[in-house]
Formats: C-alpha cells, sequence, structure tokens
C-alpha cells in the first residue's frame, strides 16, 4: 500500500508503510530508508517578512529603506520618535503626508532591523544630514 502524507507545505512523506511518521521508531525510519522504502523532501523556506509600506530603491535615500511613495526614511521616523516626538506630533507637526499606518510599520521595520536603523539613525545625529 503507498501511503502520501501532507504533513506541511514544505514536508511531503511519500511511504510504503502503514503508520504515519509520527509513529514510526528512529530504527524503523532509518531501516525503511536504508531499504528504499521511505522517501521524503524537505523544502525549507526562510520567511522574510514582508512590508506593505516600506521599500528599498538604489539611488534613493542610499538605498535605504524608506516609506513608500515618499523620500521619508525608516530610520527619520525612528529617529524624531526617539528624541521625544510622539506619533501623533510626528504626523501632525513633522511628516503630515504620513499615516499611522505607515509610522507603525516603520515601527515594525525596525523592530525586525534594529542594528540597521540604529546605525542609520546615529550617523544621522553625528552629522546632521538626512
Amino acid at each position: 500500500m503507498n501511503i502520501s502524507w501532507g504533513i506541511a507545505p514544505w514536508l511531503n512523506w511519500t511511504s510504503r508503510v502503514s503508520k504515519a511518521p509520527s509513529t514510526l521508531g528512529a530504527r524503523k525510519v532509518s531501516a525503511l530508508r536504508s531499504a528504499g522504502t521511505l522517501a521524503y523532501t524537505v523544502r525549507v523556506s526562510k520567511i522574510e517578512p514582508s512590508y506593505r509600506y516600506i521599500v528599498r530603491t538604489p539611488g534613493v535615500r542610499g538605498g535605504h529603506p524608506r516609506v513608500d511613495g515618499t523620500r521619508i526614511g525608516v530610520h527619520d521616523v525612528i529617529g524624531l520618535l526617539q528624541n521625544g516626538e510622539t506619533i501623533d506630533s510626528l504626523i501632525a507637526n513633522c511628516f503630515p503626508d504620513l499615516t499611522r499606518a505607515q509610522v507603525y510599520e516603520s515601527l515594525a521595520y525596525y523592530e525586525d532591523h534594529r542594528g540597521e536603523i540604529d546605525v542609520l539613525v546615529a550617523r544621522q545625529m553625528s552629522t546632521g544630514e538626512s
């Protein structure tokens, strides 16, 4: 009897045994593998978060992450927030064209890429450039 299990999109089992792979002992799996009766494929994909409002464009703001449709860098938003601006004051006084969603996504990007953005903020603060 040929049984196929779809455990997950990245893990597919095909076997000529009557038990599910999780119930097979390690020795039995090893024996079946060496006998050629158990075939499996493991495809692991790295999960990269996607950002709806954050883009990188070579030649625009040095290729650093920025808010899509603007020249406002993620590090600009984060730098202002680190220096005392609130989300409301940032939108009202500094970047009136940004939406709350864009600011929150900048924060999400910062959480995932803290080291990169911290370096850009520090560089901007030390040289006074944007």
